[in-house]
């Protein structure tokens, strides 16, 4: 059976390039490939104003949900 969640390769961390986000601090992001490496989905976080400068951490949980743990500025 295909499980759309389990069969993602999960990238997260955190990114210092001046450009690519709003602002020119750390931001923090995570992209999904597939496992044939097709891009299937990113994002860059941002907390209302302030951003999620890294995500150290990612799993899924009970329900199918990925969660990652990630650090505010």
């Amino acid at each position: 059976m295909h499980d759309p969640v389990n069969d993602l390769i999960i990238v997260a961390g955190n990114s210092t390039s001046e450009d690519f986000a709003p602002a020119a601090n750390n931001h923090a992001f995570a992209y999904a490939l597939d496992m044939d490496g097709n891009w299937i989905w990113g994002k860059f976080f941002y907390n209302v104003s302030f951003a999620v400068s890294t995500i150290s951490g990612c799993q899924i949980d009970n329900d199918n949900n990925l969660v990652l743990l990630g650090l505010g500025d």
